[in-house]
């Protein structure tokens, strides 16, 4: 058995092929063109951006993310509204007894598998101008890797573009054991001849060995750190220059970036990238660079530095801040800053973004005398974290707390769907952390008990985070009945 069975993740195009040719009254990949994503961090910040630009522009965009978020169908959404309940579980259904009746020489279809399906199929059947389908894990024996060619000339639907974001080690013995098996694996969604769309690499090994795998047309995507501008760099390709990387032509445009954290430069320019490459080369004329700026102004990715409010619960993912810009006046332990950070580089930039945010409090509380002087330096973090089994809890720990900070662990509600992925114990997280000196450590019974507990606080001192899983960060929103998707 293999380490990905023995997850409950079993790789491979064969069984989703076989489906989606033979089983299914059509193929639903004959109708679509698509924009791919793949990478270890930023693939769901990219579709947002790209969505939500495409929507602006007055195109009809279907978009499926992995994984979902608080339902199975907010995964598959239309215009950025999800698929309704009752039409996701029929198409379920629907799926479920025809890939059973068929009886297959491949096997049975996955629960992600069957999610793919569903989401092409009701793509298809409701006339999208272009789908932007994140992977689901690694690339090439993905279920989303269905897609032929650009040109049309070899498989069956286009994939337009396809965008490889920052790779780093995750996944580890499941999509590879090394960093350069996982960017050869991520790298499997490019096909011969398509515009493909590098974001820039931290791990220069993965960026070799994702060109090593290319031989076509590649765009390699630099950017200034920047959290207000991006300088995108066109590449003016002819066909003697396909094969290889061209000397970029300077152009300036200004992106406003709506989600925080310095990585969202980053992400920001690969979803430029991928709409210029729409708009000058597949014919998507109405992505202007001022529809791709308001597009950009209204991208909402919920789960991802996202300032939640303890004290009203009842509030829409469009009424809660983006920054805590008013937050210096406000009484901190009020809100919680809410991640999906779920590996290390991702820990690392939430902790940077967090450094940033205390600093900014800090100067705001001094400048204003809202708070005594004493106080504004003297502000910590409690960090609220639940991981998934089989998560180097102790690399990413290190990243996220220092001297001085809480750890609260908690569990966090199992994923509907998705029976491979199991909690870790609260115990097994305040274990690790035995040996550290100068932090407070507590664990809970359920999340519910910690959200209670920073209720009840009355200190403006203490910065709340909540992160460590997804899945986490979907139950805080459940606790603060928060609906991300206005549903």
């Amino acid at each position: 058995m293999t380490t990905s069975e023995q997850s409950g993740i079993v790789l491979g195009l064969e069984r989703i092929i076989a489906f989606l040719e033979g089983t299914l009254p059509s193929d639903p990949r004959s109708k679509l063109q698509v924009v791919h994503v793949a990478g270890t961090n930023g693939k769901g910040s990219v579709c947002a951006l790209v969505s939500e630009a495409l929507i602006t522009g007055r195109y009809t965009v279907g978009t499926f993310n992995s994984p979902h978020f608080l339902q199975p169908n907010d995964a598959v959404r239309i215009q950025g509204t999800p698929i309704p309940e009752a039409e996701y579980e029929r198409l379920r259904q629907w799926i479920n007894d025809l890939d059973a009746a068929k009886q297959s020489r491949h096997g049975r279809l996955t629960p992600f598998e069957q999610t793919t399906a569903l989401a092409l199929w009701w793509f298809a059947q409701n006339d999208v101008d272009i789908a932007v389908i994140e992977v689901g894990l690694g690339g090439a024996r993905d279920a989303t890797n269905v897609f032929g060619t650009a040109d049309g000339r070899k498989g069956v639907g286009r994939s337009l573009v396809q965008c490889i974001c920052p790779v780093d080690e995750d996944h580890v013995g499941i999509i590879g054991n090394t960093i350069e098996e996982i960017a050869m694996e991520k790298s499997g969604i490019m096909r011969p001849g398509s515009w493909i769309v590098i974001g820039n690499q931290d791990r220069s090994e993965a960026f070799h060995k994702i060109r090593q795998g290319g031989g076509m047309r590649c765009l390699r995507i630099k950017y200034p750190p920047s959290l207000d501008t991006y300088t995108s760099s066109h590449s003016r390709h002819t066909k003697e220059t396909s094969a290889a990387e061209s000397t970029p032509a300077l152009v300036e445009i200004d992106l406003p970036l709506v989600l925080p954290g310095y990585y969202q430069a980053g992400n920001a320019s690969v979803a430029f990238y991928t709409l210029y490459v729409l708009r000058t080369h597949f014919g998507f004329s109405r992505l202007k660079d001022a529809v791709i700026q308001v597009g950009f102004t209204n991208v909402r990715w919920p789960g991802r530095i996202s300032w939640l409010s303890i004290a009203d619960r009842r509030r829409e993912l469009g009424s809660v801040p983006s920054s805590p810009s008013d937050i210096a006046t406000l009484k901190l332990d009020r809100w919680i800053l809410a991640d999906g950070a779920h590996n290390e580089p991702a820990a690392a930039e939430l902790r940077k973004y967090v450094d940033t945010t205390l600093r900014r409090i800090s100067q705001q509380r001094y400048i204003r005398a809202t708070r005594n002087r004493q106080a504004a330096s003297q502000l910590q973090v409690r960090w609220v974290v639940g991981f998934t089994q089989g998560k180097d809890m102790a690399a990413i720990l290190n990243r996220l707390v220092q001297p001085g900070d809480s750890v609260w662990a908690v569990p966090f509600s199992q994923p509907k769907e998705m029976p491979w992925i199991k909690c870790e114990s609260p115990a097994n997280i305040v274990a690790c952390l035995s040996k550290w000196e100068n932090i407070q450590v507590e664990q809970f019974d359920h999340l519910s008990g910690a959200v209670d507990r920073m209720a009840a606080y009355n200190s403006d001192t203490h910065m709340n985070v909540v992160c460590g899983s997804l899945y986490l960060v979907a139950d805080i929103y459940r606790e603060l009945c928060i609906k991300p998707f206005g549903s």
